[in-house]
Formats: C-alpha cells, structure tokens, sequence
C-alpha cells in the first residue's frame, strides 16, 4: 500500500516535471525562431547554423540561471500571476543579456524591436503556461486534510489572515483544536 502510494506520488511529479520542461523548451524555441529571424532575416537559411545554436544554447543557461533564482516554477505555492511575473523577470534579463552580449560582438547595437516582440510573445505563453499548469496541478493534488491547532484566540485570527492565499488551495481544515499548553491532551484529541 504505501510503496503503491510512493509510486503515485512519484508519477505526479514526474508529470509535473515534464510540463516545466516543455514550457522551457518552448520558450527556447521561441527565442531560436526570433533569433533566426533577427539574424538572417529569414526562417529557412542554408548554412552557418553553429553560431546560432550557441546563441541558443547561451540563451538557455542564462534563462535556466534566471528561472532557478527567480522559483519560476513554484506551482501550487504561488499564484499565477506571481509565477507569470517571475517568468518575466526570467526571461527579460536572459533577453537583454543575450541582446547587449550580441551587439557587443557585432560591435554594432541594432533594433532591439524583433526582442520586444517575443518578450511580449513569451508573456502570453507563460500567461497560458502558468493558467494551465496550475489547474492541472490542483487537479493532482487535491487540498489535503488537515486539523488548525492554536492557543488562543488570537492564533486562530492570525489564521484567518491567511485564508485566501494559496496555502488555503493546499490544505482543508476539517477540525478546530485549542491546545492548552498541555501535550498529553492534544495528544489523546488527535487520536
């Protein structure tokens, strides 16, 4: 039974997993299409692909640096618009690193506009991503059965100040215990 139930647990995660990465993948995707287009004006080019391809690569362990530093992938935790802003970040500083490392290079600054546009398209696909992947989480993982112990009354108003938040899509409270100070009595109400 509970190496059945370590199995399920490992499997939502797994699945989880696998949505993060395809969400980094489209994004990477994304800037290697605009990437293409910025630098040979066209999507379809014949040769000298290995300098485009280390842009790419660079561009995905700035964004991979950005998204472990900003919790990108916080889901379940975060709501999703703080999830969307932290994409954000993420990927504006990977944006204008690659976009001032280039120019540097090409000792020439072109129009940043083609890196706006997919800033902007990479917003609306963390928008989808974010909505999506936290539906499907909850879905998972349903809000767990918990019991609110507090001393007073005045722990049980500072709960009521964090309902609403997304701690309140993780835990349901199916009972209430006031706990005096005295273990062996909480211990007897919790069996």
């Amino acid at each position: 039974m509970e190496h059945t139930k370590a199995r399920d647990e490992y499997s939502k995660q797994a699945r989880i997993a696998v949505l993060k990465v395809l969400h980094f993948l489209l994004t990477v995707s994304l800037f290697a299409v605009f990437w293409i287009l910025f630098r040979y004006g066209r999507l379809i080019q014949g040769n000298n692909f290995r300098y485009t391809y280390l842009v790419v690569a660079g561009y995905g362990m700035i964004l991979f640096f950005f998204q472990r530093t900003y919790n990108t992938y916080l889901l379940g935790y975060n709501r999703i618009r703080a999830c969307v802003f932290a994409q954000a970040l993420a990927q504006f500083f990977s944006v204008l690193i690659m976009y001032c490392a280039v120019s540097i290079a090409w000792n020439k600054w072109n129009s940043p506009w083609i890196f706006l546009l997919m800033f902007a398209l990479q917003l609306v696909l963390d928008v989808i991503w974010s909505a999506l992947a936290t539906r499907y989480y909850f879905h998972l993982f349903p809000p767990r059965k918990t019991i609110l112990v507090y001393r007073n009354k005045l722990d049980k108003k500072r709960f009521g100040s964090i309902q609403g938040q997304p701690i309140e899509r993780l835990y349901r409270i199916t009972r209430e215990l006031q706990y005096d100070g005295k273990f062996a009595d909480l211990r007897e109400e919790l069996k």
